[in-house]
């Protein structure tokens, strides 16, 4: 089965559902995989212009001082707003024996993030690696990122 839950990310959905009551040891039992989605505005192909990251903003995406990233200009395509169209950035846990241990013995959202990221991406490092190859702006990876894996 398949279902939404409205939640920051997707460790958050674990907690939402035993927010909701649903018991540690069916979660465990059941649960297979969980995926958060964000949607990012799009730098318009046309017009988008490079820039060389600022101290305050390559601090905060973990980036070089200087790294080249793009920022919006304008033009006829994109109706002069720098942007043309949306793009999902994702996050994903597949429950594994690990994991199902932490969800069904009460671990924390830290203990199940440390180990369920460990080789998969955060919506935080998708979002720097959309910055990166210009599919976006800073900005918008700063706006859908949480606030301790920018500080990270």
């Amino acid at each position: 089965m398949l279902s939404t839950v409205h939640t920051n990310d997707a460790v958050g959905a674990i907690t939402r559902l035993k927010d909701l009551k649903v018991e540690p040891f069916l979660l465990a039992s059941t649960l297979r995989a969980v995926i958060a989605q964000r949607l990012v505005r799009k730098l318009c192909d046309h017009c988008r212009e490079p820039v060389q990251a600022d101290n305050s903003v390559a601090a905060m995406l973990g980036l070089d001082i200087g790294t080249v990233i793009w920022r919006p200009k304008g033009c006829e395509q994109c109706s002069g707003t720098g942007y043309k169209g949306r793009i999902g950035v994702f996050e994903a846990i597949k429950v594994d024996e690990t994991v199902r241990r932490y969800i069904y013995n009460g671990g924390d959202e830290a203990m199940i993030t440390r180990h369920a990221f460990l080789k998969s991406p955060t919506l935080a490092s998708a979002a720097r690696a959309m910055v990166a190859k210009g599919l976006t702006t800073a900005e918008e990876a700063i706006r859908i990122a949480r606030r301790e894996e920018i500080d990270a």
